[in-house]
């Protein structure tokens, strides 16, 4: 499973990006991180918002319960969820990734 890491009254993981993939798609892993394709290209904040959509989608939140606070210019970024515990989060998770 990915490491979910507690810090204040987020939840926070990594993800690794693709950017400009030929669908949008969340699952996998890629080492500790969850695997997110966009569509979206990796200019102008383009490709972190279709990630922040996706990720919203996916989990079943709104887009203002996430944010990206780390890796913003990386293929490799750091997510933050509120609103949610880490039950949750585990379950949505588990549904793409290994247990």
């Amino acid at each position: 499973m990915i490491p979910i890491e507690h810090r204040d009254d987020e939840l926070r993981f990594d993800v690794r990006v693709t950017p400009k993939a030929k669908r949008a798609k969340i699952g996998g892993r890629h080492a500790d991180a969850l695997r997110v394709a966009v569509t979206s290209p990796p200019e102008d904040g383009k490709a972190n918002a279709a990630v922040i959509q996706g990720l919203a989608k996916f989990l079943k939140i709104a887009k203002s319960n996430i944010a990206i606070c780390g890796g913003q210019t990386s293929r490799c970024k750091r997510i933050a969820v509120r609103s949610m515990t880490e039950t949750e989060l585990r379950d949505r998770l588990r549904d793409v990734i290994d247990a």
